[in-house]
């Protein structure tokens, strides 16, 4: 698996507790499955060579392959990630990590902007370089937007220095990395 499909780059709501997305494109899913959705997979008839589609197609996979949209999605990412620390890089960074996992540690920046684009996260989503931070996943609540980020590093004397008492498993992560 390369570096462009580590993390999910679609778009979608929930529709009758399936996830679907809306693609041109073929998507490859994260999961257990990890297997190529495309038209044909799916049972969809796939535009022709050439061809603009006239509508796009909707697709379904699983929800972690699925860039959260509206107020619901945003309570479902704190639902499985736990903030831990609060850092001051420019800006209001706040590290979380997946709930029981420590080796899943995540960057939360809040953007107070108004609502980005679909196209704009997606193009975002796919857009990698080994010398910028890795975007993961984009969650949009009202004004408020939550990019989600590889971890840069941070000096242990930043990590010492954050309000948030930090309990043993995230105390044996961080010995873990230094």
């Amino acid at each position: 698996m390369n570096r462009h499909t580590q993390w999910p780059i679609t778009t979608g709501l929930p529709t009758g507790g399936v996830e679907s997305f809306i693609s041109t494109q073929p998507i490859v899913a994260l999961g257990a499955s990890q297997h190529q959705i495309s038209a044909e997979s799916t049972g969809q008839k796939a535009p022709t060579q050439g061809t603009q589609p006239d509508t796009t197609t909707t697709y379904e996979t699983h929800a972690e392959a699925v860039v959260p949209t509206g107020i619901q999605q945003c309570t479902m990412f704190w639902d499985i990630f736990e903030a831990f620390a609060e850092l001051e890089h420019g800006g209001k960074v706040i590290l979380a990590q997946r709930k029981g996992r420590t080796s899943d540690v995540v960057a939360v920046l809040e953007l107070h902007e108004p609502r980005i684009s679909d196209e704009t996260v997606l193009k975002l989503l796919r857009n990698h370089h080994e010398n910028t931070v890795t975007l993961k996943d984009v969650f949009q609540d009202h004004s408020i937007c939550y990019l989600i980020t590889e971890v840069l590093d941070v000096s242990l004397s930043e990590v010492i220095s954050c309000p948030v008492t930090i309990r043993e498993n995230q105390a044996a992560f961080i010995s873990g990395e230094v």
